[in-house]
């Protein structure tokens, strides 16, 4: 976690490091962040021995209900599938895709913000063996904080150090952007002691 509060505004590092110590705390062969862009879930983070169909960044996932991970963002709500290839009726895609990588029981927990999901974090194992109440409840916590990683790199994109004045050209733009700037940092800030660890 300490590099989590180190690299506040590295988002790629901070996902990096969640799903590291999702896959090694809950006991899981790997983990992944999806984050939802489109119609469509893309892969920003995996750490694990679980292979991908294709490389972080490039792998996106459709948001259909057949996928868990695309349930669990649709839902809004975390799901555990103890063995995905008996669950072909209820989620097909992911029976196939299970069949095809090798793995067998699956959580997902969707990341939050204001009340919408933005994306999913999922641990999996290859062998059915569902994940405890303690690992989901971590899991969950991993998916809060990457919720605050995705929306402090948002905020931080809006307010770049270029915005600041440098110098009295245009004083009235300067003022105005200082205080947008100064607004996001304290939401920022407030953000963080909310769900510091």
């Amino acid at each position: 976690m300490k590099v989590i509060s180190r690299s506040a505004l590295d988002v790629q590092k901070v996902l990096d490091a969640l799903v590291e110590s999702a896959a090694r705390l809950c006991d899981a062969y790997d983990a992944a962040i999806f984050q939802l862009v489109g119609d469509g879930l893309r892969l920003v983070a995996h750490q694990g021995q679980i292979p991908l169909a294709s490389p972080i960044g490039q792998r996106t996932m459709s948001l259909v209900r057949g996928f868990v991970g695309g349930r669990a963002v649709i839902d809004r709500r975390t799901i555990q599938v103890a063995d995905a290839l008996a669950e072909a009726d209820e989620y097909p895609e992911n029976r196939k895709a299970a069949f095809e990588l090798g793995y067998r029981t699956t959580l997902a927990v969707p990341l939050i913000h204001a009340g919408e999901a933005i994306g999913v974090i999922a641990i999996r194992r290859t062998e059915v063996r569902p994940f405890t109440e303690r690992q989901i409840e971590l899991v969950n916590t991993f998916a809060d904080q990457a919720v605050i990683a995705i929306k402090n790199s948002r905020l931080f994109e809006t307010c770049p150090p270029a915005a600041l004045p440098l110098d009295n050209r245009r004083p009235d733009v300067a003022t105005s952007t200082v205080k947008e700037c100064q607004e996001l940092n304290k939401m920022r800030s407030d953000d963080q002691k909310q769900c510091a660890f």
